[in-house]
């Protein structure tokens, strides 16, 4: 077997961190939405769709780059090893809670456009 067991934790990692920026930097102020009150917030629905079109090119783009040379049972050891590495930070974020949780969700943001799109259908 080849040593493959890395590509999909660190395509996924810079993926996720590429993009929330292009989410914050690029795209943030499409979804800002300014309130009868004055204040500002964010749409939802713009902000879900926004998330799911990056979260689905980022699926084309690593299946296709880094995937596609691999065997299933390299994707699924690969893939292993990004689910022990997210439930490892997980675990250690639950217990020391501080701001280093908000930095890593920007390695794990790409992940999140199916389960917005999802919430935005249920959300009365």
């Amino acid at each position: 077997m080849r040593h493959t067991w890395w590509r999909i934790p660190a395509f996924c990692s810079i993926a996720g961190w590429v993009d929330y920026h292009i989410k914050v930097w690029l795209f943030g102020r499409w979804t800002v939405v300014t309130l009868p009150d004055g204040s500002i917030t964010i749409d939802d629905a713009k902000w879900a769709w926004l998330s799911f079109a990056l979260m689905a090119l980022t699926v084309v783009v690593g299946g296709q780059l880094i995937c596609r040379s691999m065997t299933r049972r390299e994707v699924f050891l690969s893939a292993s090893v990004l689910v022990g590495i997210n439930i490892a930070a997980g675990l250690l974020f639950m217990q020391i809670n501080n701001m280093a949780a908000i930095y890593w969700s920007q390695f794990t943001e790409w992940e999140g456009g199916v389960s917005r799109l999802l919430y935005q259908a249920g959300a009365p």
